[in-house]
């Protein structure tokens, strides 16, 4: 698995960002930390989130893939927060959030609090604004449901 980590490295080219995250949360669930692909992830991740936004799930997988590799990139993943937060915003707005909407955002949320990344604006925005989908919704926060 580490020498898939360098191969990955070595082709970030020709990779997505979302791919690429899959690979650091493959490298993880081996039990394989590569702070160097890590980097490369990131930069990657950071370009791709300037000119576009990633569907949820990608945000939750890379998070997820970062805090698996105990890797923390702050401007990205303020980004991370930053674009969660506006999708759960809109969609509580216009009366179209989902239950995979908050997964999602709870996703997120674990993988920053798992890289102790918690008092940032965009972490702070992102939890109030996964509430307010998961209100609309009707889905108790996460704490709630695992007792």
């Amino acid at each position: 698995l580490k020498m898939m980590g360098r191969q990955a490295a070595s082709s970030m080219w020709e990779l997505s960002a979302a791919h690429a995250t899959k690979i650091l949360a493959a490298l993880s669930a081996a039990g394989v930390r590569d702070s160097a692909l890590c980097g490369r992830v990131a930069s990657k991740l950071a370009a791709q989130l300037e000119v576009e936004a990633l569907p949820m799930e990608d945000l939750a997988g890379a998070a997820s893939a970062f805090a698996g590799q105990e890797y923390r990139v702050l401007p990205v993943l303020g980004s991370i927060a930053d674009l969660a937060a506006q999708v759960c915003e809109e969609s509580a707005a216009a009366a179209s959030a989902d239950v995979s909407t908050v997964e999602a955002a709870d996703r997120i949320l674990s993988a920053l609090d798992a890289l102790e990344v918690d008092g940032a604006e965009s972490v702070q925005r992102l939890r109030a604004a996964a509430e307010a989908a998961r209100a609309f919704v009707g889905q108790a926060p996460v704490e709630e449901a695992a007792q």
